[in-house]
């Protein structure tokens, strides 16, 4: 994943001096998120989905909407300790999703975790500020954590 460079550029009008930030060359962080699904890889994990549970997964995405990337990074949940949402490397994954993404072709090193609620997470690739969506892991199977309830 290609990190962003800040740019400034130095416009001179007679004895004033403006500074400005080409905004296509933002870091991601400071960008309000948004949601591709053109990657979505629906076949794994294997779980049916109920239309109230879809709802109930917008609602969060829309509520993200609201938040920056650097805020979405920074979130953390009761006394645990790290962030919800965060990267994981790829041979982190479960055995499974290493396999997954090898016949999906995913050739990353890392995805981005992206927190629903409790166990409920959204695996994909964050990239200039646009969220690919490529896993729905509702029960936290993809990258299995030792904290407790997650």
């Amino acid at each position: 994943m290609s990190k962003s460079k800040k740019i400034k550029i130095v416009e001179k009008t007679g004895n004033t001096r403006k500074t400005v930030i080409d905004s296509s060359l933002l870091n991601q962080d400071v960008k309000s998120p948004s949601w591709r699904f053109n990657r979505w890889d629906k076949e794994f994990p294997i779980k049916h989905e109920r239309e109230e549970a879809v709802g109930e997964l917008l609602d969060h995405l829309s509520a993200y909407e609201k938040m920056t990337w650097g805020k979405i990074k920074l979130a953390t949940g009761g006394k645990r300790i790290g962030t919800n949402s965060h990267y994981l490397k790829i041979s982190d994954l479960s055995k499974a999703a290493q396999n997954r993404a090898r016949e999906i072709k995913l050739y990353e090193d890392e995805v981005f975790s992206l927190r629903i609620n409790g166990r409920h997470r959204l695996i994909g690739i964050l990239e200039d500020g646009v969220f690919y969506v490529i896993w729905n892991d509702k029960e936290h199977d993809i990258c299995a954590s030792s904290k407790r309830n997650t």
